[in-house]
């Protein structure tokens, strides 16, 4: 009977990458990259390297000699050189002018020094020079080669053929002549061999230094193995001849491998004409690759649009990005696929797991206020009348305490040409990267207006500004003073004002993104249509209440004015920092009292349960002691009220989680939670006055480090008013806050219920006291939540643990399956409590150690339906197994609270884990297993751990039957943990798989087994 093993994936959450692989690797034909100049003597010489060269390239150094020996005495910048089996091949008496030699010695460049190799003084003379070679098999760069002579003096060549052992070789036919005597460079002619394609000469060169000579060389390709036949050369001069003919092996060219890891589907929402980008990982170990990205309207056929920019011709790298500009484009979903080529292998592409979706932009409205005046006072523009004019806050919202709509001053009358301000209305600060783009980024604008003479002739007067937070330095001007409305559009000189389009969709005239705490400034004023004076008035506020319509007739006076972008602009929720700061009553100076310290966050996850107490309340084992979540890490007691309000009324529950200090803010800590279950975050603060001053705390969740409208939750909490909540998405389906005042620190616990999956997302805590600075605290990576919860993994480990005795405890298929203890390895704080539950038939009891060795460190008996709880006060590895049904074994890690691992192998991290993807879920391969599939389907998950507490990477090496294997390269986490999900090949093969995990260079796992389709 074959073994099968589920794998539970219960330690782990992993990000799933797409990886395309070409169908095998391919050969690349040796190409000529060049040749050192000649050189040639009576005298020892030194032939000199071609240029260009690369660290790989194969060199080849050829020698001609009045047939005396001649030797190679230095080896320079590219040895060792070794001599070609088939040489040397000579001809006539030594130092004769019969004479001839020709001697090849070959080397592989390693990348460094230009010296090229010191030959002897043969006698009569030398004649030497260097050629190089490319995609050569580093090797075994010799395939094959043979030499012949010929005594007899004419002009016909018969350069000797061989049998290559490979296909794609490149021949080299070289040929050493003792004639002539004379220097030139047109001495070899007609060369041709039926056999090999693309001939070429890449030398022809005589000398005549002693009695002279000359060397020619031909390339070929040898495209199929076999055998190939001579290489025919006429020389221009009766001549003998020394011949060699060799094959360069080519070099196996591995195929780039191509991933796209963003966008994912989730939180990829932008508006047209912003910036996407797109996160890929591309790899070639033995060539320079890029990718091109493409925009498609499904997932096949590779038949969509070429996105241009850094995007066409992306650059090798793990995890790196492209921007992809949107302008232009139209709206809807859409996937992206990359597409590579190493020039040799099959073009390689991968699709994007999941779509962007582009939207309308998200335009931003922002009002006039009648009453509340801004915190800084900027210069006005360049108006050329301001005496009357007012300074208000530009709003962000409507319906602000005061607000109301008020009739603005009756401003002018001014000069004829005269622009006239009328207010200047500045913005909150605004958050860093708020993109305003030429061309790009639109205005428009509704004011009610008036003239009050018919020569007024009075229009519209409108100018956009940015400037720094405290109001000093103008940053941009997005618009200058002019009329934005209607060309033709006069005020009407009447007692009842009427709509006036102050800006009607116009783009801004500079590109601008702000840095945080940046101000918009809208400043309000008219302009004249050659009129003899200008005068006017409009009405401004903004209470609750319809915004005015955009045309210019309306003339209903309860509706409300306002100013709109096309782009999201987002505004720094903190009051502006160093306002209302402590006045220093002996100097009168105001003192800039320290923000209060972010001391960090709790995290938990709520789920019902059948006991009566809750674990967050109580835990007793069999001593009746009682263990708490504040004896380990800072705990919020006051909760414990707040959870049997909120959840014991209601069903029995357990409390599951723990601390993350702010120390540890940054590090990789996980967190995971199941949607519509209850979260609890924790947020602890500490002020160096008192807590008690404390008056706002903002939690933010926003997506894997992307700050983006689209993808963040905000939940803003000021003491004494109701939670807001900010959510453009609906991940929240509820949200309670409550705040207590413990032990001198001032706790903020936010209760949640997710209704949507969150990716892996970042914790964002902003808080103030009455000084009004801000502090922040950003825990990296933080939480989760998802359809399927699975525990937490994280630098914080939990303090208690529940294990599950499954009905299948009690026949031995649940050692196969791993499901006797669910789970059969946790690991919990040094003091933490484990429960085992018993909802079986039968009797179970958990004795410590091994069936073979038990240690009598404990011994539970646990009876049908009832549960047994057991402290561990003592870091270690807990073996243990029941006694009744030996083949039920689990382990439990207790660890100190200051460290996560017990610094000695644990063999509960296997290096190497094969699974078989079924529609059922992931089922383990055991070593030697005949793995039977249902249907056609090569897919598998490899996963394992290094033993190693960093982030590296292992190389997978995936053998198939007939013989050809791919190289994977995976990164861990900070734990050491891999994981990868990819087809054992494109297409069914069936067969002995083996699959092999090297780190650092060495073996440390392999899984070897035979793949076979059920029939």
């Amino acid at each position: 009977m074959n073994k099968t093993f589920v794998m539970l994936n219960i330690a782990l959450i992993f990000v799933s990458l797409l990886t395309v692989f070409a169908d095998q690797s391919a050969y690349a034909v040796p190409t000529f990259v060049g040749k050192g100049g000649i050189s040639n003597s009576g005298n020892a010489i030194t032939p000199s390297l071609p240029t260009g060269i690369q660290s790989g390239d194969v060199l080849i150094l050829v020698v001609e000699t009045a047939n005396q020996p001649i030797t190679i005495t230095n080896a320079g910048s590219a040895g060792p050189w070794t001599q070609l089996t088939s040489s040397p091949q000579g001809t006539g008496t030594a130092a004769q002018a019969d004479a001839t030699r020709i001697t090849v010695w070959y080397a592989t460049y390693g990348g460094s020094g230009t010296t090229g190799p010191r030959l002897s003084d043969s006698g009569n003379h030398q004649i030497a020079e260097v050629f190089a070679f490319r995609n050569v098999d580093p090797d075994n760069p010799i395939g094959v080669s043979i030499g012949s002579t010929e005594s007899i003096s004419d002009t016909s060549a018969s350069i000797p053929g061989a049998t290559t052992t490979k296909a794609d070789s490149l021949v080299v036919a070289i040929m050493g002549t003792a004639l002539p005597d004379a220097n030139g460079s047109t001495q070899y002619s007609g060369q041709s061999n039926p056999d090999l394609s693309d001939i070429a000469e890449i030398e022809d060169i005589t000398r005549n230094s002693g009695n002279g000579g000359g060397i020619s060389v031909t390339t070929g390709i040898k495209t199929t193995i076999g055998s190939y036949g001579p290489t025919s050369v006429t020389t221009a001069d009766n001549t003998e001849k020394a011949m060699i003919s060799l094959a360069l092996n080519p070099k196996i060219s591995v195929a780039p491998t191509l991933s796209i890891s963003q966008p994912d589907g989730v939180g990829d929402t932008i508006s047209v004409g912003d910036s996407y980008t797109i996160t890929y990982t591309l790899s070639d170990p033995d060539d320079v690759v890029t990718a091109s990205f493409y925009y498609d309207i499904n997932n096949s056929g590779l038949d969509g649009t070429a996105i241009s920019g850094t995007c066409a011709t992306a650059a090798e790298g793990s995890d790196v990005t492209c921007t992809w500009d949107t302008t232009g484009m139209s709206l809807g979903n859409y996937y992206v696929y990359g597409m590579t080529n190493d020039g040799t292998n099959p073009s390689v592409s991968a699709y994007s797991t999941g779509q962007i979706t582009i939207t309308v932009p998200s335009t931003t409205r922002l009002y006039f206020s009648a009453s509340t005046t801004p915190s800084v006072n900027p210069n006005f523009d360049s108006w050329g009348y301001t005496a009357e004019a007012g300074r208000y806050a530009l709003l962000s919202t409507k319906g602000v305490s005061g607000e109301s709509l008020v009739l603005g001053t009756r401003i002018g009358p001014s000069a004829t040409g005269v622009t006239q301000l009328d207010r200047q209305y500045v913005s909150e600060p605004m958050n860093a990267g708020q993109v305003f783009t030429s061309g790009n980024t639109f205005l428009k604008a509704q004011l009610q207006c008036r003239e009050f003479n018919n020569g007024d002739n009075t229009r519209s007067g409108l100018s956009v500004r940015i400037v720094s937070q405290d109001g000093t330095t103008t940053r941009a001007t997005l618009l200058t003073i002019d009329n934005y409305g209607l060309a033709t559009g006069e005020f009407r000189n009447n007692n009842v004002l009427r709509n006036a389009a102050y800006a009607d969709g116009d783009t801004v005239t500079a590109s601008y993104t702000t840095v945080s705490g940046d101000r918009l400034v809208v400043e309000i004023g008219y302009t004249d249509n050659a009129g003899s004076t200008v005068e006017g008035q409009c009405r401004y506020g903004a209470p609750t209440g319809t915004d005015l319509p955009e045309d210019e007739t309306t003339t209903t006076d309860t509706n409300v004015p306002w100013i709109e972008f096309s782009n999201t602009i987002t505004f720094r929720t903190g009051p502006d920092q160093g306002s209302e700061i402590p006045t220093d009553a002996s100097t009168g100076t105001k003192t800039q009292r320290r923000p209060p310290q972010i001391s960090g966050i709790g995290l938990y996850s709520i789920t019902s349960s059948n006991s009566e107490n809750s674990y967050s309340k109580i835990i007793q084992d069999d001593s009746n002691q009682q263990l708490r979540f504040e004896y380990f890490f800072p705990y919020s007691i006051n909760s414990d009220l707040t959870d049997q309000k909120n959840y014991g009324e209601y069903f029995g529950y357990d409390k599951y989680g723990g601390y993350i200090p702010f120390s540890k803010r940054s590090d990789a800590v996980l967190y995971s939670t199941k949607i519509n279950e209850p979260t609890q975050i924790q947020v602890r603060i500490d002020d160096e006055y008192a807590s008690t001053k404390i008056e706002h705390v903002s939690l933010f969740i926003v997506g894997n480090g992307q700050k983006s409208e689209s993808y963040s939750v905000e939940l803003i909490f000021d003491k004494g008013k109701a939670i807001q909540v900010k959510d453009p998405q609906n991940f929240i389906k509820d949200v309670k806050v409550h705040d207590f005042l413990e032990d001198a620190s001032y706790w903020v616990n936010f209760d949640l219920v997710f209704q949507k999956e969150i990716r892996l997302s970042d914790i964002l805590i902003e808080t103030w006291h009455e000084g009004r600075n801000p502090a922040y605290a950003l825990f990296v990576g933080s939480i989760k939540a998802t359809e399927n919860m699975t525990p937490p993994v994280s630098n914080t480990t939990l303090l208690t643990a529940k294990i599950e005795m499954t009905h299948d405890t009690s026949s031995p298929i649940c050692k196969a399956s791993n499901t006797c203890f669910v789970p059969n390895n946790v690991t919990i704080l040094k003091n933490g409590i484990v429960t085992w539950h018993n909802p079986d038939s039968f009797i179970h009891d958990v004795t410590s150690g091994t069936p073979n060795n038990p240690d009598n460190r404990f011994d539970l008996h646990v009876m049908p339906g009832e549960t047994k709880q057991k402290s561990f006060n003592t870091p270690g590895i807990y073996k243990y197994f029941c006694s009744l049904h030996p083949w039920a074994t689990g382990r439990i890690t207790v660890v100190d609270s200051q460290q996560n691992t017990i610094k000695e192998y644990d063999e509960a991290k296997p290096p190497i884990i094969i699974a078989s993807v079924t529609p059922k879920g992931s089922v383990m391969i055991e070593q030697d297993q005949d793995v039977i599939k249902n249907t056609k389907d090569m897919k598998v998950e490899i996963s394992g751990n290094i033993q190693e507490g960093s982030s590296n990477s292992v190389t997978i090496t995936i053998i198939r039957p007939d013989g050809t294997s791919d190289d994977l390269r995976v990164l861990t986490n900070d734990r050491g943990y891999y994981f990868i999900p990819t087809n054992l090949n494109k297409k069914w093969l069936e067969g002995d798989y083996v699959i092999i995990t090297k780190y650092n260079g060495v073996e440390i796992g392999q899984v070897k087994f035979t793949v076979k389709q059920n029939v």
